[in-house]
């Protein structure tokens, strides 16, 4: 055999070996990843919301983090990143690994930033999977108990009367979008203020300073039960059974609009099926549990507990993104 034979040969083996040993590593490296999904979750998860600490939204997600973790036998943390309507906390999860261990707080803001902050550069149809929906609530118009609107009837006719005279305030993304739909299609024109938080609405509300307001059905009901906020319409698709004198906008304007303040949770893209399913059970779960609805029933009077984690829950977080996908390009923000 000639040397350069024998070289060949040679090569040819330690080639070989090589394409073994790398295959065989691959495999290897593979095991941990399939334990891993398999024996999911072996350490701590984490509950992203965009909302402060105290808040309603942000009570009752600590309450399902505790009903949780009893079901997955690991810790659930609630983690408060509020700010840029949403983009801030939802940033935070999008750059963690889709492992499963950091979980979104889906919202209504969360589904619309995209499309009216070109800083928030992620599609909510691609790179988040609804994994389950707690509740939704119907946004009201509201005023103060001294306003000279006594119905939205009287509000929209002044509006229509002397343009931009009203002075309508929201304080988040899908709050201002709320008032831009309603301003078209009630043929109106008022003065969008933004506010960074609820309190500072009612506040102005209260103080006379603003006119009217779109806000949480839920936030504003003590206080128009308390008759310091005079209820003027539900942006819902009935009435609520706690306020049966206020009409829908829908009933005034014999137009389809509605604004549901919903939440639910999502993990990144990417995350094993396995995971998904897992994550799923335990919140099905605890949606079950005697415990939670009675929570819901007392601390949530005024909201659907919706508490679904299957088709309903993914349906209905895809069409609001397709809903208010529309609704944005019809309208100037």
């Amino acid at each position: 055999m000639s040397s350069s034979e024998h070289s060949y040969r040679a090569g040819r083996r330690k080639f070989s070996s090589s394409l073994i040993l790398s295959l065989l590593g691959a495999r290897l490296m593979a095991f941990p990843l399939i334990a891993n999904a398999d024996s999911f979750p072996t350490r701590t998860i984490r509950i992203v919301v965009s909302v402060g600490a105290g808040s309603g939204g942000d009570t009752t997600v600590r309450y399902v983090a505790d009903l949780l973790q009893e079901k997955l036998k690991v810790p659930v943390i609630v983690e408060n990143k509020p700010g840029a309507d949403s983009w801030i906390a939802t940033q935070s999860v999008l750059q963690a690994p889709a492992d499963g261990y950091s979980i979104i707080l889906t919202s209504l803001s969360l589904v619309t930033v995209p499309f009216t902050n070109e800083a928030a550069k992620y599609d909510p149809m691609e790179d988040i999977i609804p994994i389950g929906m707690t509740s939704r609530t119907p946004a009201m118009i509201v005023t103060s108990e001294n306003s000279r609107f006594k119905s939205l009837d009287e509000l929209l006719g002044e509006s229509k009367e002397n343009s931009n005279s009203i002075n309508f305030a929201a304080y988040a993304n899908s709050y201002r979008i709320g008032v831009k739909y309603f301003e078209k299609i009630s043929d109106s024109k008022f003065t969008l203020i933004n506010y960074k938080a609820f309190g500072q609405v009612i506040n102005d509300l209260m103080g006379q300073t603003i006119d009217a307001a779109l806000v949480d059905g839920g936030a504003a009901l003590p206080l128009i039960r308390s008759g310091r906020l005079r209820a003027l319409a539900i942006a819902g698709d009935q009435r609520l059974g706690s306020l049966p004198e206020v009409p829908t906008v829908r009933e005034i304007l014999k137009k389809d609009y509605e604004l549901f303040v919903w939440t639910g949770f999502g993990v990144k893209k990417g995350t094993p099926a396995d995971v998904i399913k897992k994550l799923k059970s335990g919140l099905a779960e605890v949606f079950s549990m005697g415990e939670y609805k009675d929570y819901f029933r007392k601390n949530r009077p005024e909201s659907d507990n919706v508490g679904n984690t299957g088709k309903y829950s993914d349906d209905y977080y895809r069409n609001e993104i397709s809903k208010y996908r529309k609704i944005i390009k019809s309208i100037e923000l």
